[in-house]
């Protein structure tokens, strides 16, 4: 079995790459959007909390698709919207007692005013439908 990565940071790459020794698995700096996605090439590919950061969802899913091989799988994850739907609340108490998540159904961008990280919501009805 092989395995190939994709991975923006320079950092991250080093220690996957010591996770990897001994394996038949490749990582590979760059981003997702940049990636050489080959035809028809994998059996699985695995997205894990990082779509949320993606502009263009859809063109990424495009590419996953295609490079998908007979019956192969994606399996992604992404970040609930409950928790960027109450940046106010974040904002305003560091304490989780109540939590407003007035924004929990809109979609676009928002920023994590902790990490200063600019996610793209997309709602679960939507990418459904990609």
């Amino acid at each position: 079995m092989s395995y190939d990565g994709v991975e923006g940071s320079i950092n991250m790459v080093g220690e996957a790459t010591k996770n990897l020794n001994g394996t038949e698995g490749n990582v590979h700096l760059t981003s997702m959007e940049t990636w050489n996605f080959q035809t028809e090439n994998y059996d699985l590919v695995v997205s894990r909390l990082a779509q949320h950061y993606l502009a263009e969802l859809k063109d990424i899913f495009q590419e996953v698709h295609g490079s998908l091989a007979n019956n192969g799988n994606f399996i992604f994850s992404v970040q609930h919207p409950v928790l960027t739907s109450a940046l106010k609340s974040a904002v305003a108490s560091s304490s989780k007692a109540d939590w407003i998540v007035h924004d929990h159904f809109n979609s676009g961008e928002r920023i994590e005013p902790w990490k200063g990280l600019l996610n793209i919501i997309e709602l679960l009805k939507n990418i459904i439908n990609f």
